[in-house]
C-alpha cells in the first residue's frame, strides 16, 4: 500500500512507520552491527532475523523490540532487548526511536544507560 502524501505519519499506530526490516548501522556496541530486525505488520514488535556472531547471545527469533509506543509523530517509545555481557541473561530497557523525515534511519536513545543505537532501513 502506497502512502498518499495528505497521510500524516500521527494517523499510523506507533509502530506502523517502522514495518519493515531494520539493520543495526551504528552506535555503541559496534559488534552488534550488520544485526537485522524485522517489525511485524502489526507495528508492534521487531524480531531479529539476522545476527553477526556476538558475545551477548542474541540470536535469531529473539524478540528484540516490544511494546512500540507513539509519543509523538516522529519519536516511539521502545523496550529493547539487551543481554547481560557474561551471563547472556535477557532483560529490557525502555529507550526512544526517532525517526528521520524520509523514514530511512532510526536512532535509538536510552536515558538509563546512555547509549545509542543507529538502524537504517533495508529494501
Amino acid at each position: 500500500t502506497s502512502m498518499t502524501p495528505t497521510t500524516s505519519t500521527a494517523t499510523l499506530s506507533a509502530g506502523e512507520a517502522l514495518i519493515g526490516r531494520w539493520e543495526r548501522t551504528g552506535g555503541n556496541f559496534s559488534v552488534l552491527e550488520g544485526m537485522v530486525v524485522e517489525v511485524d505488520e502489526t507495528g508492534t514488535t521487531g524480531t531479529i532475523v539476522m545476527v553477526p556472531r556476538n558475545p551477548y547471545g542474541f540470536e535469531v527469533g529473539d524478540v528484540k523490540w516490544s511494546d512500540l509506543t507513539g509519543v509523538s509523530f516522529d519519536r516511539i517509545r521502545i523496550r529493547d532487548l539487551v543481554r547481560d555481557a557474561d551471563t547472556g541473561l535477557p532483560s529490557y530497557v525502555t529507550g526512544v526511536i526517532a525517526i528521520t523525515d524520509d523514514g530511512a534511519m532510526l536512532e535509538l536513545t536510552f536515558p538509563s544507560t546512555g547509549t545509542r543505537q543507529v538502524w537504517s532501513r533495508l529494501p
